[in-house]
């Protein structure tokens, strides 16, 4: 019977079959009771395993309780447990536009960012209450995404280094700010992608506030189109945050088209 290595035989017939063979050895009912409960152990470990085989349980440890007695199977192949933590690849560089009271143009990285909705466009942005940027938002009711390009990851990492209260941001790093004729917001200039929006929704879930704001155009450089006249994320080559490590990476290989490449499955 096919077996996957590390694991028990996927079928319980073979316990059935070596009680039958002890129990014919002996006529010793004391012994004949142990190998029952023994046979019992034996299935739910089998039970266990099945369980671990069919849907790769992702759990350190599994325990099941068989006449009183709690058994407990682990493997080192398993999950490990990393607790409730904002650990989730990839997440976004964008670098979020805005005008403070003063109508100073500001602009802070974000990494806790997407698509939100399709129907209107909308992007999702969280902020901490924290941030100089939080008081624009709430205020001008509008911000722009800039999405910089791998090229630009020092400037982007500028953004989130020091605060638009004290600094200006743009005049450190050298990117121009180019106030928006749709929102009351600036997007960086140099960025090769850039989206509007209107916040539509302010939701406040603890620490960070989420601004869902409603696309209401992209623009993009000429240089990172492909021949449809769409963003090419290879000409783009925008950069990836990694929270766990707090570490920069760039966008690798083609995988394969959307909605076919399962196909060959």
């Amino acid at each position: 019977m096919p077996r996957k290595a590390g694991f028990l035989p996927v079928s319980s017939a073979w316990i059935d079959d070596a009680v039958l063979w002890l129990a014919a050895k002996s006529d010793d009912k004391p012994i004949k009771t142990r190998i029952r409960t023994l046979v019992d152990v034996l299935h739910t470990l089998v039970f266990l395993a099945q369980r671990v085989v069919a849907s790769g349980f992702d759990l350190a440890a599994k325990r099941a309780t068989m006449n009183g007695a709690t058994l407990m199977i682990t493997d080192s192949t398993m999950k490990r447990s990393l607790g409730a933590k904002t650990l989730v690849y990839p997440t976004p560089t964008w670098i979020v536009g805005s005008y403070d009271a003063q109508g100073k143009p500001n602009g802070m990285v974000a990494a806790w960012g997407g698509i939100c909705c399709s129907d209107p466009p909308c992007v999702a942005v969280s902020l901490r209450k924290a941030t100089y940027s939080y008081g624009s938002l709430i205020e001008r009711k509008a911000f722009t995404v800039s999405v910089p390009s791998q090229s630009q990851v020092k400037e982007a990492d500028y953004f989130g280094l020091v605060s638009g209260r004290d600094t200006d941001k743009f005049a450190a790093t050298g990117w121009t700010p180019i106030r928006s004729d749709l929102v009351d917001a600036p997007y960086v200039q140099e960025c090769p992608l850039v989206l509007e929006c209107k916040v539509l929704q302010i939701y406040d879930l603890g620490l960070h506030t989420q601004f869902v704001g409603q696309i209401l155009d992209v623009k993009a450089d000429e240089s990172v189109l492909d021949s449809a006249g769409m963003p090419d994320i290879i000409k783009v080559m925008p950069i990836i945050f990694s929270p766990g490590n707090r570490v920069y990476y760039g966008v690798g290989d083609s995988l394969g088209h959307a909605f076919a490449v399962g196909k060959e499955i």
